[in-house]
């Protein structure tokens, strides 16, 4: 079934939560530097309430300006690979190798200069962020291994980000982009799962 026709059909989401996490997406693993898409690798999905969405309101005048999100883009067929062999990770029998997602906007600009940025990522029917968090760099990789987003959450997945300059004064937020999930497949066909 192609992307495009996906996302014409209504989804039903209920919130089904992989082992030993808090978000979509299981996670595992820690924050490293990523050298192949050049930015900050995420391995952990965690949401931290000192990051992003619940950062303190400073008053800028003038404020950052609203980057422009790259990629994942948006576009109704931007769908993201599961069980992907390329992401570095080993496969696991049930699960799959995992899934990687690689962010990029537009640098925002300001006279006080641009300390980063804060990136929250969720799916519409989520009670939690997968990523919320602040990041140095207009680009994030996340990858988590022998992870998977079920069928039921395949569509649904949108994101934003918003600067910060060096005095701490926050621009808006950019609009929210979309994105959706390949199913996950093993060997043979069969849906990824969790037992």
């Amino acid at each position: 079934m192609s992307c495009c026709y996906r996302a014409c059909l209504v989804v039903i989401v209920t919130f089904m939560l992989m082992p030993l996490s808090a978000a979509a997406i299981h996670a595992q693993g820690e924050v490293e530097q990523d050298g192949s898409a050049g930015g900050i690798e995420l391995d952990d999905g965690m949401v931290r309430p000192e990051d992003g969405v619940g950062a303190k309101e400073v008053t800028c005048a003038p404020c950052p300006t609203v980057p422009t999100l790259l990629t994942p883009a948006q576009d109704i067929c931007s769908v993201i690979r599961q069980n992907n062999p390329n992401i570095g990770c080993s496969l696991h029998q049930h699960r799959g190798y995992g899934l990687r997602l690689n962010f990029n906007w537009t640098d925002a600009t300001s006279p006080k200069g641009i300390a980063g940025y804060f990136i929250f990522v969720k799916n519409v029917n989520a009670p939690l962020a997968l990523i919320d968090r602040f990041v140095p760099a207009s680009e994030l990789g996340y990858r988590s291994c022998n992870a998977f987003v079920s069928d039921s959450l395949l569509m649904g997945w949108q994101w934003r980000v918003r600067a910060q300059d060096r005095q701490g004064g926050l621009g808006p937020w950019s609009p929210f982009a979309t994105f959706a999930f390949e199913p996950c497949r093993l060997a043979g066909g069969s849906p990824c799962f969790a037992p």
